[in-house]
Formats: structure tokens, sequence, C-alpha cells
């Protein structure tokens, strides 16, 4: 891997992404070549070693920005993301290089009630991402890993990034290029849980809303988000809503047009992760 370059006091800015085809979304909507993303894409599942946006695209704004591909679930973008930020910020944890080290962990994600169909297509910024199945069940009631002393369930996005990110993704109108309503919108400031087993049915999506309070669940965001946090780093998570969950019979979804959403939010995520 290149050395870490920031300029203007930007720090790096570490995009981690669980799927290859979110990856090949948003090297699509940087203007990659769609031969020369599959090519990159293909290294980029081989190991958690980042690319360097600006090595591969050749544009200034993207000095100091990186993509890795971690894989599903929260041991991968755990893993990926430690390994990624450990190689930006060099051996000592914390270390800064040209300015604060910003992680966007960005993907698709599901809206856990099928009464929600019309927001597939949202952005979602999160401001907070919460692990909802680590803990134990007991006879009297679901225990979080908190409430049993034994570590974090919940981390924050970073205020000023999640603002910036709001405001940046305002001007987006990119409904009906995906072929999706405009009306999905943006929602600011949601809580996204990170599953380990998503929620195929509507018990399991409602008793996920009961533990969390998340209208939305996803399979990273507090994994990638914890390990930003140990090393000293800013981070959000970014998502847009491809699916509904709950009863597979009744589940209804959209990916393409969420991946296609998801391209058009990389350029202004890297614009605001550098302006914030």
């Amino acid at each position: 891997m290149n050395e870490p370059r920031a300029h203007g006091g930007v720090g790096p800015r570490l995009l981690v992404v669980a799927h290859r085809s979110e990856a090949l979304a948003l090297l699509a909507g940087l203007g990659c070549d769609p031969r020369a993303a599959l090519e990159f894409v293909v290294r980029l599942e081989r190991s958690w070693t980042p690319l360097d946006l600006r090595d591969l695209l050749g544009r200034a704004e993207l000095d100091g920005a990186w993509l890795v591909l971690s894989g599903v679930g929260k041991a991968s973008a755990a893993g990926a993301t430690a390994h990624a930020l450990g190689a930006l910020m060099g051996s000592k944890v914390g270390l800064k290089v040209g300015g604060p080290v910003t992680v966007l962990n960005l993907g698709v994600c599901g809206v856990l009630s099928q009464r929600d169909r019309a927001l597939i297509g949202r952005v979602v910024i999160a401001s907070r991402s919460v692990a909802a199945d680590e803990g134990v069940v007991t006879p009297g009631g679901w225990q979080d890993l908190t409430e049993m002393n034994l570590g974090p369930v919940s981390v924050g996005g970073t205020a000023p990034l999640v603002m910036g990110l709001g405001e940046a993704f305002s001007a987006l109108e990119v409904g009906d290029a995906a072929g999706l309503t405009r009306s999905s919108g943006i929602d600011r400031g949601a809580v996204i849980a990170t599953v380990s087993s998503c929620s195929g049915t509507d018990a399991a999506a409602a008793e996920i809303v009961r533990r969390t309070g998340a209208r939305y669940e996803a399979m990273e965001g507090f994994a990638v988000g914890l390990v930003a946090e140990r090393f000293g780093a800013r981070f959000a998570e970014v998502r847009v809503v491809s699916n509904t969950c709950g009863d597979r019979d009744g589940q209804v979804w959209a990916l393409s047009g969420a991946l296609a959403v998801l391209g058009a939010v990389a350029r202004p995520a890297l614009a605001a992760a550098a302006a914030c």
C-alpha cells in the first residue's frame, strides 16, 4: 500500500463497504470505468488492504480517500476497519495523518416495517449505530451487553460529520434515474440496528425495533463505528434503503435502484468528510 497522503489539513477518508455490489456502485458513482472497477474490486476481495482512490482515478479531490471491502457481517467489518486504519494511521493508535481520520460505512439497508415500503431508496444517515443482538435471552427478557457490564452496544456518529453529510445530500436528485420515487428523501440522524441475523419475520423485525428504537437494520455499522472510535477516528454510517424486512413472502426489494442511489452518494460523502 502507498503511504497515506493528505492535503490542506484533510486527513485520510476511509470508505468501508461490505459487498462487491456496494463497492462497484461507489466506484461507478466516482466515475470509474466498469471494467477497471471490477478488476479492482476482485483485488479488494482478496485482502483488507485499502485501495487508494486517487491512484485509481487520478483526481486531486480524491487525495487521501481510500476504499476497503470488508465482507458481510460484524466480524469481517471490524477486522477490515482495524486493518485499514492501522495501515493509514501508522503503528501508534490515534496517530493523525494531516488532519482527523474519517471512517464512512456505506451500503444498503432494510427498513424494519413493511408498512414503510415507500422509504425504499431513502438515504439514511445514522446518529447511532446499535448492536441489536449482542446479549442474552433470559426468562425475564432480553439483556444487552451494557446491561451485563460487558461492553458498549451503541456508537454515535460524529455530530459535525452527520450534519455535514445531511447538508451535502440535500441537493441529491437521484430518484428518477434510479427508478425510485423522490419522496423517499433523506433521514438525518436515524438509528440503524446492526444485526447478525436479518429480520425475516415480522416478529423478529418488531423485536429489533423494541430493543433498539431503530427504524432500519444492516450488518456492519456498529462494528465499524466501534473500531473507528477506538482508533480516535471520526465516524458516520450512511445507508440507502433497498428493501423491507419482516416476513419473507411480503418483503419488497429494489436493490438495483438503491445501489444507483448509493453511487450518487459517493462524491458528496467524500466532499462532506473533507469539509466538516
